[in-house]
């Protein structure tokens, strides 16, 4: 499968070959099933070929009911670790963790800059090019690297989206889709690993993004983190410090 997601003539049997694959792994244990589901999973992210594939649809199809439910019940137990862990984290220290990262030396601030500058060269070369896999890429990677800084390329990348969008449908929802994801999973993984900073900074870069846009995919979710953010603040009276 990886083999042949690098020749894009093979990319259209991948489909196939997964359902082999996890037909084989139910044969053998619950852990090879889960790594060979998680897998295919991967595969989809990484290209929306196969994310379109009817073995990928069919397969999302299955395991979508139970997924909902677990992610429900999952999604509360981390709200509630992440309340715990604002709650007994100092006043002082949580209000290093909120404040704005302030790039500092000038030196660093430069790196930024041209990090940002070569990633829109990336994206104009795919552009160019058509190449709508590493457009969705690199616009993803833009956009959640630096979508929270006011980099004047912004308007650039809007732009691009638009062009984009026009010729090949859906493009705009399948980005958002894919930065979302991005996003909520860095928040989970900020409450699994105890890593205030890390949620934090996701739910602040999802909210910079999407604008409160509540058709955007885990609006919902995101936004409880959000909330339980803002009455910690509140409980901790941090608002006026945060504001100077």
């Amino acid at each position: 499968i990886n083999h042949s997601l690098q020749d894009p003539k093979k990319v259209p049997t991948i489909g196939l070959t997964a359902k082999k694959m996890i037909a084989k792994a139910l044969q053998e244990s619950d852990s090879a099933l889960g790594d060979a589901c998680i897998f295919f999973l991967e595969k989809m992210i990484e290209n929306p070929l196969v994310a379109s594939s009817k073995e990928a649809i069919e397969f999302v199809q299955l395991i979508q009911p139970p997924l909902k439910e677990f992610q429900s019940l999952y999604e509360k137990q981390n709200i509630k670790i992440f309340e715990e862990l604002l709650l007994t984290t100092q006043k002082e220290e949580l209000k290093k963790i909120i404040e704005p990262v302030e790039l500092g030396k000038h030196g660093r601030k430069i790196q930024v800059s041209q990090e940002a500058k070569l990633l829109i060269e990336r994206i104009k070369i795919a552009q160019k090019s058509q190449d709508i896999i590493k457009c969705n890429k690199y616009i993803a990677t833009y956009l959640i690297r630096y979508g929270d800084q006011n980099f004047d390329d912004r308007k650039i990348i809007d732009s691009i989206i638009e062009a984009f969008d026009k010729s090949y449908p859906n493009f705009k929802k399948e980005l958002n889709d894919f930065i979302a994801i991005q996003l909520h999973y860095q928040i989970i993984q900020g409450v699994v690993e105890k890593n205030l900073k890390k949620s934090i900074t996701a739910i602040s870069k999802y909210t910079h993004i999407f604008r409160g846009d509540p058709t955007i995919k885990f609006y919902h979710e995101i936004d409880e983190f959000e909330k339980k953010l803002y009455e910690i603040i509140n409980q901790k009276n941090l608002w006026e410090e945060l504001k100077k």
